[in-house]
């Protein structure tokens, strides 16, 4: 390479003239080493603090550990904290990119709607798995949808993404239309069909009809 080919003690040829003949850029013949943080004397009760502050609540960050210090009477730069961070192994727990990618152990089930016209309540449902952030972490929301008029027929929220509070949604959601289908005022509203309701993994029980008060379109 033309970088090994620089010669620091050149008797005639200094550094930078022999980067501008063999058209090198001079920042980058010598890698810059990474300067490791050290704890000072006066950092220890800093560095005691953002531990408490951390194991009640591991969810902050870099900004809310700041405040906490700045409160205790130790403004510190955000920079600085994140530094305190690496060296004591924390790092704030939220969700990341990418949480929608299957593990390569999980099952997966054929998509059973191709060619298949969608045109009647009840005849196709769906699940949604979303996270909503707070200012202290985030929870999971599933829902249960139809696919044909878009009403949300249940949903559930969860601190941890696990199959418990998913599958509780979906047994409300059953409950709900098998409700709906014995009102007499509901059933003369809208008729009730009686095709198999089509999931994407499978079928799942009769379907009923439902009513159209809470829906994602609005």
């Amino acid at each position: 390479m033309r970088k090994a080919m620089v010669e620091k003690d050149h008797l005639q040829l200094s550094v930078r003239v022999q980067c501008e003949l063999l058209g090198v850029n001079r920042n980058r013949l010598e890698v810059k080493l990474k300067v490791v943080w050290k704890p000072k004397a006066e950092d220890g009760e800093k560095l005691e603090l953002i531990k408490l502050a951390h194991a009640k609540d591991p969810t902050m960050g870099t900004r809310q550990l700041g405040r906490i210090l700045k409160r205790n009477g130790y403004p510190t730069a955000r920079w600085t904290v994140g530094k305190m961070m690496r060296y004591l192994g924390l790092r704030a727990i939220y969700s990341k990119p990418r949480t929608t990618v299957p593990a390569p152990q999980n099952a997966k089930y054929p998509y059973l709607l191709h060619d298949i016209e969608i045109d009647s309540p009840d005849q196709v449902w769906a699940i949604d798995i979303t996270y909503i952030p707070w200012r202290r972490g985030h929870v999971y929301l599933t829902a249960i949808i139809d696919w044909h008029t878009r009403a949300v027929l249940a949903w559930k929220v969860s601190n941890t993404m696990e199959v418990g509070f998913c599958l509780e949604a979906l047994k409300e959601a059953v409950a709900v239309v098998r409700k709906a289908s014995r009102d007499p005022q509901h059933r003369s509203r809208q008729p009730i069909h009686g095709d198999k309701m089509v999931a994407r993994g499978g079928e799942y029980g009769n379907s009923s009809e439902h009513g159209r008060e809470r829906t994602l379109d609005g």
